[in-house]
C-alpha cells in the first residue's frame, strides 16, 4: 500500500475511533458504569472564532470534544482559542475534519486567507484541477459555494486527488 493511502487510513481511523462513543452497557452484572454522563456532549463549530468570547469560551470547554474544520484547526487565528479551551479543560478532545469530495469557493482576497486561512487556501490550490462539471461543462456545486471533487476517474478512484489531499493534510500537520 502506497504511504499516503496507509497516512489517509490512518487519519480516516482516528477521526472513526475518536468519535465512537463507549458502550453504556455493563460489561456484566457486576460491573459499575462510570459517573460519566453519556453520550459525550460535544460542540461542532465551522465558522470564524472571531465572535467568540471569555463566556463562549467556557462554556464550549464544558463539553467533552470539539469538531471543527482542519482549516480552523491549522490557522494561527484558532490558535488562543484552541488553547483556552486546553487550559479550562485538559482533557478535552479537538477533532479536525476534512470534507473530502467539496472545495469551498474562497474569497477574492487571498491575502487574507493567507494570512488567517492558510490551510483553506493551500487545499483550494491542491485540488482545483479536480473539480467535478457537469453533463453541460458547469462546475457541479454541492450547494452554492461548494464544488464538487471528483474522487473517480475513468472508473477507478481518483488516486492522484486523494494523494493531494494527503499531501495538504500532511505538510500542516507536521508543521504544527
Amino acid at each position: 500500500m502506497h504511504p499516503r493511502f496507509t497516512i489517509l487510513l490512518l487519519l480516516t481511523l482516528l477521526v472513526v475511533s475518536c468519535s465512537i462513543l463507549k458502550s453504556t452497557q455493563p460489561e456484566n452484572e457486576n460491573s459499575v458504569l462510570p459517573d460519566k454522563e453519556y453520550p459525550i456532549r460535544s460542540v461542532l463549530h465551522w465558522k470564524s472564532f472571531m465572535d467568540w468570547d471569555a463566556v463562549t469560551i467556557e462554556e464550549a470547554a464544558g463539553a467533552d470534544q470539539i469538531v471543527l474544520p482542519l482549516s480552523r484547526v491549522f490557522s494561527d487565528a484558532s490558535t488562543g482559542i484552541l488553547q483556552s479551551l486546553r487550559l479550562l479543560n485538559p482533557n478535552i478532545q479537538i477533532i479536525g475534519y476534512q470534507p473530502v469530495l467539496n472545495v469551498a469557493a474562497l474569497w477574492p482576497d487571498t491575502v487574507y486567507l493567507r494570512n488567517t486561512l492558510p490551510y483553506e487556501l493551500d487545499y483550494y490550490y491542491a485540488v482545483e484541477n479536480d473539480w467535478a462539471c457537469t453533463t453541460t461543462g458547469d462546475t457541479l456545486m454541492m450547494w452554492p459555494g461548494m464544488t464538487v471533487l471528483t474522487p473517480i476517474e475513468n472508473g477507478n478512484l481518483n488516486r492522484d486527488l486523494i494523494g493531494k489531499i494527503v499531501d495538504c493534510i500532511e505538510l500542516y500537520k507536521n508543521g504544527s
